[in-house]
């Protein structure tokens, strides 16, 4: 009886170790798994949970890409460049040195949004056509008119 226990869980570990499995403590750190209460659960049913996982839902890292990842695209050129509005209704500030380019961006086009390395503008709008980029900041309409996002 003293072995049966780990057996079962050797047995139970070997069934997952196909690729994509999400195990929780590889996907979880340490501060997660305190905060949602995942620490508590005993190794059985930590295994129980990581197997109920795996047949309901796919690791974000590991799945394909999004279908609407390819949709988003400009659909609004406000005030000659200085803030783009795109297909998901999102609202973005132009930085000052980018907005004679973003000015030229008159027609609907696809787009990608990324990181960009200047924390005032932490984002670049890729023309995915053309290649072309602008840095901008995120904007949220309010009932007061449009605001900066924090």
């Amino acid at each position: 009886m003293k072995f049966l226990l780990p057996l079962i869980l050797l047995a139970s570990s070997l069934a997952q170790l196909s690729a994509q499995e999400i195990f929780l403590d590889d996907v979880m750190s340490k501060e997660e798994q305190r905060k949602t209460g995942v620490y508590k659960l005993t190794t059985p049913q930590k295994i129980e949970l990581e197997n109920w996982l795996n047949r309901k839902f796919t690791l974000k890292e590991q799945a394909q890409a999004p279908s609407n990842a390819q949709s988003l695209s400009l659909s609004i050129n406000i005030d000659n460049g200085k803030k783009l509005e795109l297909s998901d209704n999102s609202i973005w500030e132009i930085a000052p040195g980018d907005v004679l380019r973003a000015s030229a961006w008159i027609i609907p086009f696809p787009v990608k949004l990324s990181p960009s390395n200047d924390p005032a503008y932490p984002y670049l709008i890729t023309n995915t056509v053309s290649g072309d980029s602008v840095k901008a900041k995120r904007w949220e309409k309010s009932s007061s008119g449009i605001t900066p996002q924090k």
